[in-house]
C-alpha cells in the first residue's frame, strides 16, 4: 500500500511495491503540495516516456531497486544507473528513460515546481500511445536548437562515522528550488524544535528508526524503512533517532518562489 500525504501540518507516508502490476509502469505518489513533489515509478520494462522536458520543474530522480538508463537526447545515452545512483534534472533539461535489468525498476522522483512560471511540457519527439490521455498534443520542438543547463548525475554511499554523531551528504544542490541530501545519525536528537517559512520539505528513512514531533504530543510519527514524513513550510518539528542502528534518511527541500525569503524560525526548548 501506498499512502498519500497532502494535508497540513506532519503527514506520515509509506511505500510498498504493489503485489500485482498488470501495466509496464505504474506512479505512486508519495507527497504532494503546489511546490513539491515525492513519488516512486515501477516499470516492469521499456521506456518511460517521449524525450521531453518541463519548463518550471527542477527533478532528481534516484534508483531504488533495478537499473535504469538515462537519455540526454533521441539515441545519446547519459548514463546508466542502479541502486541509491540517479541524476538531477535542471529545469527545460530534456530527458528519457527506460529500465535496464530483467528485474523491476523502482525509481524515486522528486520535482520541485516555480509557481509563478509556466510549467508547459515542452515535447522533443511524439509522445507514446499511452502517454496520449494525460499530456496536451503540443507542437514539437527541435532539441538541437534547445539550450538548458546539463543534468548531473549522483550516487550516494552510506559514510563511516568520525568524531560527529551527525553526517550530511549533498546529492543535489545547485539549483535555484530543490536541495536534496542524505543525513546519517548515531543517535539521539537532530536538532531543535524549528519550523520554514518558504521551504516544503519531506523525509525518507533509508535505514534504522525514525520520530518526529510537532508541538501536540498527538502529532507524533515513528518512522521505518520506506516511510516518511512531509512537513509543509511553516510547521514545526524535529525529530530524534530511536533506534539500535544508525538512522539514515532522504531530505528533500523545496523552496517555494512565491516568499521572497525563506527563514528558519527556532521554538524555545519548553515549546516542546
Amino acid at each position: 500500500m501506498t499512502q498519500t500525504a497532502t494535508r497540513p501540518g506532519l503527514q506520515k507516508f509509506s511505500y510498498e511495491k504493489p503485489v500485482q502490476q498488470d501495466k509496464p509502469k505504474v506512479t505512486l505518489p508519495l507527497a504532494r503540495s503546489e511546490v513539491l513533489g515525492v513519488g516512486i515509478q515501477v516499470a516492469k520494462e521499456g521506456g518511460d516516456t517521449n524525450l521531453h522536458a518541463h519548463a518550471a520543474t527542477e527533478s532528481l530522480w534516484l534508483v531504488l531497486k533495478g537499473r535504469v538508463r538515462f537519455y540526454d537526447g533521441l539515441d545519446h545515452l547519459f548514463g546508466e544507473f542502479g541502486p541509491m545512483e540517479g541524476l538531477g534534472i535542471p529545469r527545460a533539461a530534456p530527458y528519457w528513460f527506460e529500465s535496464a535489468s530483467d528485474d523491476d525498476l523502482e525509481i524515486l522522483h522528486i520535482t520541485a515546481k516555480n509557481t509563478l512560471a509556466n510549467d508547459r511540457r515542452l515535447n522533443f519527439q511524439p509522445l507514446r500511445e499511452r502517454q496520449v490521455n494525460n499530456h496536451p498534443e503540443d507542437k514539437l520542438l527541435d532539441v538541437d536548437k534547445h539550450h538548458a543547463k546539463p543534468m548531473e548525475k549522483v550516487k550516494y554511499e552510506s559514510p563511516e562515522f568520525d568524531q560527529l554523531p551527525k553526517m550530511t551528504t549533498s546529492l543535489w544542490n545547485k539549483q535555484d528550488m530543490l536541495r536534496i541530501d542524505v543525513q546519517k545519525i548515531k543517535e539521539g536528537g537532530e536538532t531543535n524544535m524549528h519550523s520554514h517559512s518558504g521551504v516544503d520539505s519531506a523525509w525518507l528513512v533509508l535505514a534504522g528508526v525514525a520520530r518526529f514531533h510537532s508541538f501536540e504530543e498527538s502529532d507524533s510519527h515513528d518512522l521505518a524503512l520506506n516511510e516518511g514524513i512531509f512537513i509543509p513550510k511553516a510547521t514545526p518539528h524535529w525529530f530524534e533517532s530511536i533506534g539500535d542502528d544508525p538512522l539514515e534518511m532522504l531530505h528533500i527541500a523545496a523552496r517555494d518562489t512565491r516568499v521572497e525569503k525563506d527563514a528558519r524560525v527556532n521554538y524555545d526548548a519548553d515549546a516542546r
